[in-house]
């Protein structure tokens, strides 16, 4: 005679079915905290390398902009009054303007210092140029 097959599902249920262990959780854990750290790590330095790159553009932008008063400007010492501490972006940059020996007479030397705090501790930017030294009347 031929065997019936049963309709009824076994008593207990192979150890697949019920789920994930406790060694196997623990193992998917430690891989996805170890992976996160290195992701985190590579996003920190991410953000400090586009700070020092935003610093630097705006220092370069502030440069770009006393370079064009004096190209405007006929007198240098009144583009030297302007100056001083200017804040942008949360960043605080002391800008200057020195007078140097030229070597022409009737020409000045000009020293423009531009400096911050950056991620590394202070950082300059120096520009050298020459401007007509003679003082506008009145």
């Amino acid at each position: 005679m031929p065997r019936v097959l049963s309709c009824i599902a076994p008593a207990s249920q192979p150890s697949r079915l019920r789920g994930m262990t406790a060694i196997e959780v623990l193992a998917a854990l430690l891989v996805i905290s170890t992976l996160s750290l290195f992701v985190l790590q590579v996003f920190h330095h991410s953000r400090r390398v586009q700070l020092e790159i935003h610093q630097m553009d705006t220092a370069l932008q502030i440069s770009r902009d006393v370079l064009e008063m004096l190209r405007v400007e006929k007198d240098w010492r009144r583009v030297d009054e302007n100056l001083g501490e200017i804040k942008k972006y949360e960043t605080a940059f002391t800008v200057q303007l020195m007078p140097q020996d030229a070597p022409v007479e009737g020409l000045v030397g000009l020293e423009l210092t531009i400096s911050w705090v950056g991620p590394h501790g202070v950082e300059q930017l120096v520009f050298n140029t020459t401007a007509l030294d003679y003082e506008v009347d009145g």
